[in-house]
């Protein structure tokens, strides 16, 4: 980042990204050390923050009962939230784990697979048994999160990915703005993550 600042490179232009905050924040710290104030510091982010900045002032185009008031639930939230799902489903908590539901549906959304996708995606990979009840947890999961306008983690991806590719004007403004993507720890990525990146690289 450093060398491209002092090749001239617009810091508009560059994107850092990385999975955890204190890589972000340590990366911050090392660009602001070598460029010492002379150049404004370009976005560098996780990817989740890097998808909510762009969710908070599009998510409108995306339909639907999302505004850009969003709010971001942490794990706990998030189990608490299938729980509840649970609860209405008549589903004992004592017959499948909340926690074993959540972890289930979040790597189906680190896959990029909504509640909609989640039958034909997922149902040779699950105990038969399991996945029904996952099957319907989703939907009631998602439903909640749709009714109070809040995102989880793995929603920050999925949603951004799909307004990119729903919205070419919002995607063109992004890949022409991103001319230079730099990706730390890359083989920590996941696929939601990778294919949020590759959808920005292309237009580079």
């Amino acid at each position: 980042v450093a060398y491209l600042l002092e090749s001239g490179v617009d810091p508009h232009s560059i994107l850092g990204v990385t999975v955890a905050n204190t890589a972000a924040g340590e990366m911050r710290t090392r660009v602001e050390e070598l460029i010492g104030g002379r150049y404004h510091l370009p976005w560098i982010h996780t990817f989740h923050s890097t998808a909510a900045r762009m969710l908070r002032s599009h998510i409108g185009y995306l339909g639907g009962s999302y505004s850009s008031s969003y709010s971001i639930l942490d794990d706990g939230d998030s189990r608490e939230v299938i729980a509840r799902a649970m609860k209405e489903l008549d589903i004992p908590t004592d017959e499948i784990n909340p926690g074993i539901c959540s972890a289930i549906i979040s790597r189906a959304k680190d896959d990029l697979v909504g509640p909609d996708q989640f039958r034909e995606k997922y149902a040779s990979r699950l105990d038969s048994f399991l996945f029904e009840i996952v099957d319907r947890v989703y939907r009631k999961y998602q439903e909640h999160l749709e009714k109070s306008n809040a995102l989880d983690f793995a929603d920050l991806i999925r949603l951004t990915i799909k307004l990119l590719h729903e919205n070419l004007e919002i995607l063109n403004y992004y890949r022409e703005r991103f001319k230079y993507i730099l990706i730390d720890e890359y083989q920590d990525i996941n696929h939601g993550q990778y294919v949020f990146a590759k959808t920005l690289a292309e237009g580079s």
